[in-house]
């Protein structure tokens, strides 16, 4: 899980500051990279502020349910985050490797923003038959809905934001170091 930040300054995931030999056109998607990343990182403030508050409320429901709505704005800002990293792996061959390695992680994030939470008015939107929800000791959310495929099967998809959010910062740390140890190899 991710920890709360008190302060926007440490919201950054990639340090454009030691990156200082990068062209303008990464610079720039780098910049968008942590701009997106900051959203998410308000959203996870938000969301476990008004998880903690969740005992005492006597609409714990309706309450809990919001905060699902809540969650899966982080699909949405997950999303941007690939197709940038999808834009700098054009320019960053060791990021497209990373990008290649989690493929199925982000073929799933698309998957939920395009098909679950986004393209409602598109006719092979997945049709929701119904959802549950349910969170382990640790406040891990998860959001089970169950989806008709285009071939009229049924399907689970299992939304955890905490835990893709935790696994989106590893993979954007990961990218800041491949994109450090270029800029050093280049030095050599």
């Amino acid at each position: 899980m991710l920890s709360i930040k008190h302060n926007a300054k440490l919201f950054y995931r990639i340090d454009i500051q030691k990156l200082q030999n990068i062209d303008k056109e990464s610079k720039e998607i780098i910049g968008r990279v942590n701009s997106t990343w900051s959203d998410i990182e308000y959203l996870n403030y938000l969301f476990h502020k008004n998880f903690g508050r969740l005992s005492d409320d006597s609409e714990i429901g309706m309450t809990f349910s919001a905060l699902l709505v809540f969650s899966d704005s982080f699909y949405v800002h997950m999303s941007t985050l690939y197709l940038l990293l999808k834009q700098l792996g054009e320019k960053h061959e060791n990021v497209k490797k990373l990008l290649s390695l989690n493929q199925k992680f982000f073929t799933r994030i698309q998957i939920i923003r395009n098909n679950i939470l986004i393209h409602k008015e598109k006719p092979d939107y997945k049709k929701q038959l119904g959802s549950m929800s349910a969170t382990d000791p640790s406040h891990l959310i998860e959001h089970k809905v169950v989806v008709i495929e285009k071939d009229g099967s049924q399907k689970i998809y299992t939304l955890k934001p905490l835990l893709d959010i935790y696994k989106m910062s590893r993979l954007l740390e990961n990218a800041g170091n491949l994109l450090l140890s270029e800029k050093a190899q280049q030095g050599c």
